[in-house]
């Protein structure tokens, strides 16, 4: 057996095909192989000469949290165990693609479970588009179906703590009685209006060059940028994979070069209702280490200016002629001034499910409030930022809670608590719930906030059990930590797939 490592290697595999010999080609995590796997290698070594297996690389496992069990180097010392195999070559990326591309196979194999999602899963689209471009078939293998997730999940073999073994089992028994793609096909039909301050976020990666020779200053050089939308933009951008119907409401400058960057990055599935205004679009810059990926100081360029008593009355009257075609309001207000009293009485008094994301700044930290709203569906909030509110520094988050519910009514509350995941309270029950948080070394936090809350929301939109909600936030925001910044959302299928490997 042999690993595919080189140029060399896969000429080697061309001439094989040259001679006559059939490709076939199989891929997968291959995190802990049992039965069901050897059974499909044999198969699948019967429809031709040679073996390959494409085995996914540790950080393109999108199986959820703890996965994979097993590091790349184990995965494949075990596969080189398994002699129908004839060679080995690792995928750096989350599907098939890029090795169906390298190797070229006469024949592609999936498991008989793909075989019904021909038209579903786009992932499969894509492989089977790159295979029958390089004139090759694609075969369902029809074996005996094992699930390596149920598996690792009974066996609790994904490395998780007590604590999140516990929630998940949890929230397993929860889901038992529902529908997974039910759940996910109720928010798809949602109508949904976000309002909310749009951001725009660039991130600026950089060396560290050394120390200035004339003065006791740390030099860097910038190597890259990436740039993104963030806030009410972005919140949007993720929706729109959840649901048919979103509509973003919102202000933005009249500086062109401002308005074609959101109007290029901002999904074509969001309608966008936009509103002029005087003050400057927020502008949000972050210097990264390259190598550590810390960051290392923001420069922020926002007008500290309310909005104009014109500009108040122009989304006042927009949001009533259009208040009637949405079943929720899902509100981002990030202490930027642009959701003023009048705009909060106007939606108070809408009658309308209201979910509320509120965040301090560095420039509001002394004067906004939380409580400035008189009454939401459900608030999601930062424990720092709901102590800073209460101006209480010591007292446990349930007392904290309490103390809300005396200054402002709501159905649901949840206090994000960063690695500490977060505890929720559902008024109706008077019941208390607590979360863990499944990424303890996430590669950036920014937008997981804002991740939690928008999946959080429109699960509760849709009535759905707070805790199960929760839980579909929760892993949304696993994911959105394993990549630097807002430049990719969670998708509505992919999120889908994880919640089947997490509850198998």
């Amino acid at each position: 057996m042999k690993i595919i490592k080189s140029s060399a290697d896969l000429k080697y595999i061309y001439k094989l095909k040259k001679k006559g010999k059939k490709i076939v080609l199989c891929h997968g995590v291959f995190d802990l192989v049992h039965i069901g796997h050897i059974n499909y290698f044999k198969e699948a070594k019967k429809l031709g000469d040679k073996l390959v297996v494409s085995i996914t690389n540790d950080k393109f496992v999108n199986k959820g949290p703890g996965r994979p069990s097993f590091k790349i180097n184990q995965r494949i010392e075990l596969l080189e165990q398994v002699e129908l195999i004839d060679y080995i070559i690792i995928s750096n990326n989350f599907i098939a693609t890029n090795v169906i591309k390298k190797i070229k196979p006469n024949i592609y194999c999936k498991g008989q479970d793909y075989k019904d999602k021909i038209f579903s899963d786009k992932n499969l689209k894509e492989e089977i588009k790159f295979v029958k471009k390089n004139n090759g078939i694609v075969k369902f293998i029809n074996t005996k179906l094992y699930s390596s997730s149920q598996i690792i999940n009974e066996n609790n073999l994904n490395n998780f703590d007590t604590n999140i073994q516990n929630y998940i089992n949890n929230i397993k028994k929860k889901l038992e009685s529902h529908n997974i793609s039910n759940l996910f096909d109720r928010c798809s039909n949602s109508k949904i209006l976000n309002l909310g301050e749009l951001i725009i976020d660039e991130y600026v990666f950089t060396e560290t060059i050394g120390m200035s020779g004339k003065e006791a200053t740390s030099i860097v050089k910038p190597i890259q940028k990436i740039k993104f939308l963030g806030g009410s933009g972005y919140i949007s951008n993720l929706l729109s994979t959840f649901v048919k119907n979103i509509s973003l409401l919102t202000f933005i400058s009249k500086n062109k070069k401002d308005a074609n960057f959101i109007n290029k990055n901002l999904s074509k599935k969001v309608k966008k209702i936009f509103l002029s205004k005087k003050n400057s679009i927020i502008f949000k810059k972050r210097y990264i280490d390259n190598y550590s990926l810390r960051r290392m100081i923001g420069i922020y360029n926002v007008d500290e200016k309310q909005i104009l008593q014109n500009e108040e009355k122009k989304l006042i009257n927009k949001f009533n002629s259009i208040k009637k075609k949405f079943n929720a309001i899902i509100l981002s207000d990030f202490g930027h001034d642009e959701i003023t009293k009048k705009i909060i009485h106007n939606l108070s008094d809408s009658n309308h499910k209201i979910y509320l994301n509120c965040q301090i700044n560095a420039f509001s930290r002394d004067t906004y409030s939380i409580f400035k709203y008189r009454k939401v569906n459900t608030l999601i909030v930062n424990e720092s930022e709901l102590r800073n509110e209460l101006k209480d520094k010591f007292s446990k988050i349930e007392v904290l809670i309490k103390k809300s519910m005396k200054l402002f009514k709501f159905q649901n509350i949840i206090v994000t608590q960063g690695k500490n995941g977060g505890t929720g309270y559902i008024s109706r029950s008077k019941k208390f719930f607590y979360y863990p948080a499944f990424n303890k070394n996430p590669v950036d936090t920014i937008g997981a906030g804002d991740t939690f809350f928008a999946i959080t929301s429109i699960f509760l939109s849709n009535k759905i059990d707070p805790e199960i909600s929760t839980f579909f936030g929760n892993l949304a925001a696993f994911v959105s930590t394993s990549f630097m910044g807002n430049e990719k959302v969670v998708k509505f299928e992919d999120l889908k797939k994880l919640t089947y490997h997490m509850i198998r």
